[in-house]
C-alpha cells in the first residue's frame, strides 16, 4: 500500500492523493529529475492481478500518448509494474477543478458557460476521434476546468482504440450509467457518437444543476436513456442553446451531431449571445450582470429626436439615457433603444444610471467597457450634429420657394432697351434724346430732343414686367418694334 512520502522507480514522489477511479488512484507527484509536479495514476494491486485490467491499463497509455491535442493531458511516462513494483502511468498535472464539484458548488451553471465547456470538450473529442479512439466515459468528473476557463479531457481507462477492440467483448457495456448512451445499454457497435451524446448529457447536468435521469439503480438509469425521453430544461435557458443539447442527445446516432466537431461550432455560434438572455431572464447563477443585450444603434434615437425637437441635442444627452430625451422617440426607435417596452421609458435599474452609463456600471466599470462607452459618446454626438445640420438645410430649401423667409434685397430692374419709336422722344437732327426710357406701369412721355431736329418726342415709353431675380423683359404685349422674348440691351448712344 502505497502512501504520501513514497518514491517511484526513485524518481516520483507521491505528495497527495488527487481522485480515484475503476482501476486505480491518481496522485499529485513531483518528478525528481525534471523538477516538475505531474499526476501519476497506479494500478490497483487488485486490477493489476487481472490480465484483461492489466491490458486495458497499457492501451490507456498508448492511447493517450498517441493524442496531441491542447484539450487533452499528455502522457510522460509509464511502466507495466511487475517484481513487485506498481503499474503507473504519469501525465501532465492539470490544476483546475472537476467540472462535477463545480456544478455542485454553483448548483447550475448559466447557458454561456456552458457552451464553452461544450465546445472546448467536443474538439478535444473531435481530435481523440481522428486518432480513431472513442473516448466511452465522458462525464463531468473527466472534465477538468482551469482557473482560466480551458477545459481538458482525462481518464481514458476505458476508451476504444484499435489497440483495445479485443479487450471490451461486443456484447460488453462500459461506461457511467448517468451520462452512457442508447447503444451503450443496447450493447450496439460503439461509435464517436456514443461521446457527442454523453457530452450532450453533461450539457443537460451543467443547465440544469441534475443529469436528466437519477435513480439509485444503474441499470434503471441507463434504460431510461434507452427508453425515455429526458425532461425539459429549464424555461430561461435559450432556444439555441436547448437545440444544442436535444441535438446531440437524440436517440439514433443518425440523428445527433456528425461529428464532435460540428457540435463545436454549433456551441460557440450559441454561446456569445446568451449571456445577456440568461441574465435579463433572471437566471445566470453564476452572477452575470443584468443587461438588456447588446446595446442598441446610435444613430436611430439620435435622428428621433433631431427631428423631434428640432434643433440638435446637446452632446452628453444621448449617453446619459435615452428616456431622459427632450419628446418621445419616434416609433421605430423605440424597439431598438431598449427592449423593455413600447409604451414608455422604464426605470432605470438600481445604481445603473440609464442608457450605456447604466450598462457599463452592470458590467463592472472595465477598463475596455469606460473606452466602448466613450467612443459611443462620441459618435453620437457627431450623429447628432449630423443629423441636424441636414434637418436645418431641408428646412431651408422648403421654406425658401413658398416665400416664408425673407429674401435678399430685390436688385434694381435692368432698363428696357430703347427702340425707335418705342420710348423717349424721336428727334429729327440725330443727337441723343433725353427722354426717359420707359418703366413698369406704363411709359413716361419723352421729354428730350429727336436725334437730329431737336423735336420733342412724346411717345409713350412700353410697359415692362420687373422680376427681382431674373432682371427685366419688355412686355411681347407693348407697342413698338421690340421682339417678344429677346434679351434686354440698354440703349447706346447714337
Amino acid at each position: 500500500m502505497l502512501t504520501t512520502g513514497d518514491v517511484l522507480n526513485g524518481r516520483y514522489r507521491l505528495e497527495g492523493p488527487l481522485a480515484s477511479g475503476g482501476m486505480g488512484d491518481v496522485w499529485r507527484a513531483s518528478d525528481a529529475v525534471l523538477g516538475r509536479d505531474v499526476a501519476v495514476k497506479l494500478l490497483r494491486t487488485t486490477a493489476a492481478s487481472d490480465p484483461g485490467f492489466a491490458t486495458r491499463f497499457r492501451d490507456e497509455a498508448r492511447t493517450m500518448a498517441a493524442l496531441r491535442h491542447p484539450g487533452v493531458a499528455p502522457v510522460y511516462d509509464f511502466d507495466a509494474g511487475g517484481d513487485g513494483r506498481p503499474a503507473y502511468l504519469v501525465t501532465a498535472l492539470v490544476d483546475g477543478e472537476p467540472l462535477d464539484r463545480r456544478i455542485a458548488v454553483a448548483g447550475r451553471l448559466d447557458p454561456a458557460e456552458t457552451m464553452s465547456v461544450v465546445a472546448q470538450a467536443a474538439r478535444a473529442l473531435h481530435a481523440v476521434h481522428e486518432a480513431g479512439v472513442v473516448h466511452r466515459d465522458v462525464k463531468p468528473g473527466n472534465l477538468i476546468v482551469q482557473a482560466d476557463g480551458t477545459v481538458i479531457l482525462i481518464d481514458f481507462g476505458i476508451a476504444r482504440s484499435p489497440q483495445s477492440a479485443a479487450v471490451t467483448a461486443p456484447d460488453e457495456a462500459v461506461g457511467t450509467a448517468r451520462y452512457m448512451a442508447p447503444e451503450q445499454v443496447s450493447k450496439q457497435p460503439i461509435t464517436p457518437a456514443a461521446d457527442i451524446y454523453a457530452l450532450g448529457v453533461v450539457a443537460y447536468h451543467c443547465l440544469a444543476g441534475r443529469p436528466p435521469f437519477l435513480g439509485g439503480d444503474p441499470a434503471a438509469v441507463a434504460m431510461s436513456h434507452l427508453r425515455e425521453d429526458p425532461p425539459p430544461l429549464p424555461s430561461d435557458v435559450p432556444a439555441a442553446v436547448q437545440s444544442v443539447v436535444t441535438t446531440a442527445m437524440a436517440k439514433r446516432p443518425a440523428d445527433r451531431f456528425p461529428s464532435a466537431a460540428a457540435m463545436a461550432a454549433a456551441a460557440k455560434l450559441a454561446g456569445p449571445g446568451v449571456a445577456g438572455t440568461a441574465a435579463a431572464a433572471g437566471s445566470g447563477a453564476t452572477g452575470r450582470p443584468a443587461s438588456a443585450g447588446p446595446a442598441p444603434a446610435p444613430a436611430a434615437p439620435v435622428a428621433g429626436r433631431a427631428e423631434s425637437a428640432g434643433s440638435p441635442p446637446a452632446p452628453a444627452a444621448p449617453v446619459a439615457g435615452r428616456a431622459e430625451s427632450a419628446g418621445p422617440a419616434p416609433a421605430p426607435a423605440a424597439p431598438v433603444a431598449g427592449r423593455r417596452a413600447s409604451a414608455g421609458p422604464a426605470p432605470a435599474p438600481a445604481g445603473a444610471g440609464g442608457g450605456v452609463a447604466g450598462r457599463a456600471s452592470a458590467a463592472g466599470g472595465s477598463p475596455a467597457e469606460a473606452a466602448r462607452v466613450r467612443r459611443h459618446r462620441r459618435a453620437v454626438a457627431w450623429a447628432a450634429v449630423l443629423v441636424a445640420l441636414t434637418a436645418i438645410g431641408i428646412v431651408l430649401a422648403i421654406a425658401d420657394p413658398i416665400g416664408i423667409l425673407p429674401g435678399p434685397g430685390s436688385p434694381p430692374a435692368t432698363p428696357a432697351p430703347i427702340t425707335p419709336g418705342s420710348g423717349g422722344g424721336a428727334g429729327g437732327d440725330g443727337s441723343p434724346g433725353s427722354g426717359a426710357p420707359g418703366t413698369s406701369g406704363g411709359g413716361n412721355p419723352g421729354g428730350g430732343t429727336g436725334p437730329t431736329g431737336g423735336q420733342s418726342g412724346t411717345a409713350p415709353g412700353p410697359t415692362t414686367t420687373g422680376n427681382p431675380t431674373e432682371g427685366s423683359t419688355a412686355d411681347p404685349g407693348s407697342t413698338g418694334t421690340e421682339q417678344p422674348n429677346a434679351p434686354a440691351e440698354p440703349s447706346q448712344p447714337g
